[in-house]
């Protein structure tokens, strides 16, 4: 799948967005990044997110457990553009 600059700039905006308000533990603005109907699955056995009410519990659970966060999102190979 290809990209266009736009959509790229916009892609890479969101990411930063997200690293930056895990990194200082925003949790609104993390949530704002969803979409209403989010799920999926976490690393743990216990991180089954069937709805949206429940990824904020994992997320605000994951953001007190840590003395200090790092987030980094590196792009390998592949077309970009």
């Amino acid at each position: 799948m290809s990209f266009t600059k736009s959509q790229l700039a916009e892609i890479k905006a969101t990411v930063d967005t997200y690293c930056t308000a895990y990194e200082s533990r925003d949790l609104q603005t993390l949530m704002s990044l969803f979409a209403p109907e989010i799920s999926g699955f976490g690393g743990g056995a216990d991180e089954i997110i069937p709805a949206r009410h429940e990824y904020k519990q994992l997320i605000r659970r994951d953001l007190t457990q840590a003395s200090s966060m790092r987030i980094e999102f590196l792009v390998r190979g592949g077309s970009h553009g």
